[in-house]
């Protein structure tokens, strides 16, 4: 181990911690594309990267993107590179800092060990130049159509109103409407993978419907939840519950008959 990665990468990580294994990741990795071929190179690194932060395992992030990209040019690496950055900003708010810091620095020193010093990608504009709250509320409606708990929102406007807020302007607003590198949909499945593999069962079967609500396949929201699924069995930390996704999906689809009644 270098001194990098066990100063910024494994600092965190627990001595009986579960060993990263190339081979079944790199299988993760191609079950996810498979079934979502995206347009963007690394999205399916980006998916498990999330999975993986969200078990407390950011520290093996850096072997998953050295894995993916090691017979890859240096342009293809950047693409990936900044597919797995945008990943994990937006699940941040969700997973929180600590589980994704050793990711984060775990991917400077993957840079850093090819020789490449900057990856520029699409700014977000500051919060001087756009009204996030009002794109976030926007956004917030968007994600949860069909969702059927309008109750948590009102709840937390009530109660946590730091909550709501925040979730409007920082969550919905900056990180999810101020870029668009990836489609709302697909930002929506990095948070359902980040959120399936965290063991949070109702904001799995939540996000689950959002996903599929905003275009996501239901076989495809299935198998992400699968492999978080397998994800945490690797991690010694199984998921409390499995999610019905087929079931949801009829949940949406009877949601959306009532609201356009």
């Amino acid at each position: 181990m270098s001194d990098f990665a066990a100063k910024f990468t494994n600092a965190n990580t627990a001595t009986d911690a579960a060993a990263y294994d190339s081979t079944r990741a790199l299988a993760w990795v191609e079950r996810i594309r498979q079934l979502e071929p995206a347009t963007h190179n690394g999205f399916a690194v980006a998916l498990l990267s999330a999975m993986f932060c969200a078990q407390r395992r950011g520290d093996v992030v850096s072997a998953l993107f050295r894995d993916a990209t090691k017979n890859e040019t240096d342009a293809i690496l950047k693409e990936t590179f900044i597919v797995v950055r945008e990943a994990l900003a937006i699940i941040v708010p969700f997973v929180g800092f600590p589980s994704c810091m050793p990711a984060v620095f775990g991917l400077v020193g993957e840079l850093r060990r090819r020789g490449i010093s900057q990856v520029p990608s699409p700014e977000r504009l500051g919060f001087d130049k756009v009204d996030y709250t009002t794109e976030g509320k926007a956004a917030f409606k968007t994600v949860y159509r069909g969702v059927g708990n309008s109750e948590v929102g009102q709840m937390l406007q009530q109660y946590f109103p730091e909550y709501s807020y925040y979730a409007d302007t920082a969550v919905f607003g900056y990180l999810l409407s101020g870029n668009n590198l990836l489609k709302l949909k697909e930002k929506e499945l990095v948070l359902a993978s980040g959120i399936f593999a965290q063991g949070a069962t109702r904001q799995s079967q939540s996000h689950c419907k959002a996903s599929i609500q905003l275009g996501n396949r239901v076989d495809v929201v299935k198998a992400l939840f699968n492999v978080s699924a397998d994800v945490a069995l690797w991690n010694n930390n199984p998921l409390p519950a499995v999610i019905d996704v087929p079931q949801l999906a009829e949940e949406v689809k009877r949601n959306l008959a009532a609201e356009n009644e």
